[in-house]
């Protein structure tokens, strides 16, 4: 019972030791990251599409609405979910109609900076991807594409939701 002092003590002098040298190591870790990354930019405006408040107004209307998909009972935050960092923390998602997804659904934030969009990487922009996922069988469900692609004909009204012009 006796040495049972030293042994705690010689335990806490390991456990500090270890802390120590993890610090050590982090430290380093960090100061390589910051190396190879930059900062993330105040906005992921382009000159394309630069960021406006209707187009924000827009893009978050549009973002939690589901009357985009053919059955009305998703939209985009269903799988991109904010409390989820823009996932759903599922291995595999379900799209519309139940329909399974082959592939779990990657954050959306900072996508506007992304240099691969897609898991396929086969997109060329972000605006893109949105048209290519309005337009899935499996995402939204729309058959025709047509209902998501005709001419602008809609001004923000009434707190951000689109509305038909006359």
């Amino acid at each position: 019972m006796a040495k049972l002092p030293l042994y705690a003590a010689g335990i806490a002098a390991t456990f500090a030791i270890l802390l120590i040298a993890a610090a050590a190591e982090d430290a380093a870790l960090l100061k390589q990251a910051q190396g190879i990354f930059q900062p993330l930019p105040k906005d992921m405006a382009t000159a394309e599409f630069p960021i406006t408040r209707e187009r924000v107004e827009l893009g978050r209307s549009l973002f939690f609405d589901p009357r985009l998909t053919i059955d009305a009972n998703m939209s985009c935050s269903s799988c991109h979910q904010p409390a989820f960092y823009g996932t759903d923390a599922l291995p595999k998602p379900m799209g519309v109609r139940q329909r399974p997804h082959p592939r779990h659904v990657p954050t959306n934030l900072n996508a506007g900076k992304s240099f691969v969009i897609h898991w396929r990487g086969d997109r060329t922009n972000l605006e893109d991807q949105v048209f290519q996922a309005l337009t899935s069988p499996i995402t939204s469900g729309q058959p025709d594409e047509k209902v998501v692609t005709r001419p602008p004909r809609t001004t923000l009204a009434n707190n951000g939701w689109a509305v038909h012009r006359a």
